[in-house]
């Protein structure tokens, strides 16, 4: 593992800006699948996203591989987990952080607002509504935040250190499993013990990246005043999807350098290839 100048952030972007430059055909395609497929309606789209998003993550940085190493990247190296099979349990279980973090800030929240909302039930029901509308929750959170901000504030916190926590295990998890063929909790260390080496670098990326979303997010809402919302997001956001994943690639190649092997390489030596144990075991 390296550790790297905060400057190695913009380079990290730069090699991204590069490689998609080079190949903006499949790179663009696969961000529009990833992005199509997340939109999907009735809950789909984000199941498909938290629990299968990791896996089609690390078929781009797969291609992105391919690209380096000088062949031209596929559309269909997106599914390249599916296709090797063996690695989709850990790809899954990198879903685990992110329900934990949902779930912990649900129990924080519940003794805050719940007496709020057990109250405005009641008096639904007694009035013979059928249930509380999202405006009376808009109103029952804006209540609470107005009384007690101070509880809100330390909430908000809460969640802004927790997410981080959990962005510093997952980042380069999917690079970690599809290119050093760790398994998912394996993964979630080395990642997570990288970004923690070179944290000042790694959180310049994430101010830099999340401007880029800002700026992504803005222009979906420009072209959602001529186009149907749904398409304006998925041209807006497909791109940025692609460019995450070739992000991540540059940043683990910078972090824990080209040791992995190509996968031409790996079916060349399958002796030297790690077990196949990708399973939700540590």
């Amino acid at each position: 593992m390296n550790k790297v100048g905060i400057n190695h952030s913009r380079r990290w972007i730069g090699e991204a800006f590069g490689m998609l430059r080079r190949h903006p055909v499949p790179f663009l395609l696969m961000g529009l699948v990833y992005t199509l497929l997340a939109q999907l309606p009735w809950l789909i789209g984000f199941f498909i996203a938290l629990f299968l998003g990791p896996a089609l993550m690390g078929g781009m940085i797969h291609a992105a591989r391919e690209a380096a190493a000088g062949r031209t990247p596929r559309v269909g190296q997106l599914f390249h987990a599916f296709q090797e099979g063996d690695r989709i349990g850990s790809y899954i279980a990198l879903s685990l952080p992110v329900i934990g973090l949902v779930f912990v800030m649900v129990a924080m929240l519940i003794p805050v607002i719940g007496p709020l909302v057990a109250s405005l039930q009641a008096q639904a029901g007694g009035s013979g509504a059928d249930a509380i509308t999202y405006e009376q929750l808009r109103s029952i959170l804006a209540q609470q935040i107005s009384a007690t901000p101070g509880t809100f504030f330390l909430l908000v916190l809460f969640y802004l250190l927790g997410a981080f926590v959990v962005s510093m295990l997952t980042f380069l998890a999917p690079a970690r499993i599809m290119l050093a063929r760790e398994t998912a909790f394996t993964a979630m260390r080395s990642s997570f013990a990288a970004c923690r080496t070179n944290l000042g670098p790694y959180f310049l990326l994430g101010i830099l990246m999340f401007l880029i979303a800002l700026g992504m997010m803005t222009l979906a809402r420009v072209l959602g005043t001529v186009l149907p919302p749904a398409l304006a997001s998925l041209l807006a956001m497909g791109p940025f999807n692609a460019f995450v994943a070739l992000v991540v690639f540059a940043t683990h190649r910078s972090m824990f350098g080209d040791q992995t092997p190509s996968q031409e390489q790996a079916s060349a030596n399958p002796a030297e290839k790690a077990p196949d144990a990708h399973t939700f075991e540590a």
